[in-house]
Order: C-alpha cells, then sequence, then structure tokens
C-alpha cells in the first residue's frame, strides 16, 4: 500500500464498486482530511443512484470492536462505506486486523480515509490489508467530468433509479 494509488474522480470511483463482480471485495478511495465527510456523503449517493441499492455509511466508528459490530448487523449483501478512521490508533488498527474474520461478508465495503489512515492500516493490520490488494484510488478532485459513456451510463442509471424517461422529467420540471 505505499505506492502511490491512481486519481480517479468520485463518480469514476463509484462506478467501479457497483461494477466490481465480486462479492465481499474491499476498497479504498483516498481523500484529504478536510474532504472526507463530503467524499463519503457524495460517494453513498453516487453509489445508490448508479447500482440501485442502498448503502450503510457507518461514520466514525469509536473503536475496533463498534466498527466490526456494526458491519455485522448489516444487512447480509448491502453495500457498506466506512469513514472517520483518522482518529484509529495504530493498536486499534492492530485489534481491527485481530478481528478480521469477523469482517467477512458478501456485500462490498468501501473505505474513505486519508493518505495518512491507509499507512496505518498497511502498518498495523496488514491481514486486513491484503483484503484490499491494489484496490485503491485516491480521489481526484480537479476531474469531476464525465465522458460521453460515463453520462451516458449515468443518466441511465438515474432513469431507471427514478422510474421515469427524460419526456416525463422535462414535464415534470416545467411544472414546477
Amino acid at each position: 500500500m505505499s505506492s502511490v494509488p491512481n486519481l480517479l474522480a468520485v463518480a469514476d470511483f463509484a462506478l467501479r464498486v457497483v461494477a466490481r463482480p465480486g462479492r465481499g471485495d474491499w476498497l479504498v478511495l483516498i481523500a484529504p482530511e478536510t474532504e472526507i465527510n463530503e467524499t463519503a456523503v457524495r460517494l453513498r449517493a453516487e453509489i445508490e443512484v448508479l447500482g440501485d441499492c442502498s448503502v450503510e455509511h457507518i461514520e466514525a466508528p469509536e473503536a475496533a470492536r463498534a466498527l466490526v459490530r456494526r458491519v455485522r448487523r448489516t444487512e447480509r449483501g448491502k453495500a457498506i462505506l466506512i469513514s472517520g478512521l483518522e482518529d484509529f490508533s495504530e493498536d486499534e488498527w492492530r485489534h481491527l486486523d485481530l478481528l478480521r474474520n469477523l469482517l467477512g461478508r458478501e456485500g462490498i465495503v468501501v473505505l474513505v480515509m486519508t493518505a495518512r489512515s491507509a499507512e496505518k492500516l498497511a502498518s498495523n493490520a496488514s491481514n486486513l490489508a491484503s483484503w484490499i490488494g491494489g484496490s485503491m484510488w485516491r480521489v481526484d478532485t480537479g476531474s469531476e467530468s464525465l465522458s460521453k459513456e460515463e453520462r451516458a451510463t449515468r443518466l441511465k442509471s438515474l432513469r431507471r433509479w427514478a422510474k421515469m424517461d427524460d419526456n416525463e422529467v422535462l414535464r415534470r420540471a416545467q411544472d414546477r
């Protein structure tokens, strides 16, 4: 985890999460500390729209055991987004690593964290870090625009989510 992860916009990362073929996968999106909350909120919304699913957001768990409890209580197969791990100490990461078998699940798990937290994870929870492998990216705040293909995919997902076609959306907007 010490190599520098590739840059990826939040919307692009959400597409990767939704398109991920394996269940029980763990992914990491690294964001600046001042943008962790905003990134997590945006990412959750993107995943829910694109994946037509709900996402459990576990925010700032106080300790490893509390995080494990929250993960285990989450509905089977539901995606989990975890943020606010910046206060986890090295001991807390080691404890989480010892509890890692309790974290195994069908649904995908996404960690939104700082580079410092990712380093602590890699240094103190190497077994858990192995679940992540190379599935780590850095948020690219400078490239939030989508390609033509990405826009089409997103619009298709939005239509499916809203259960409306373009004409219905326009009609409703004009009626306001």
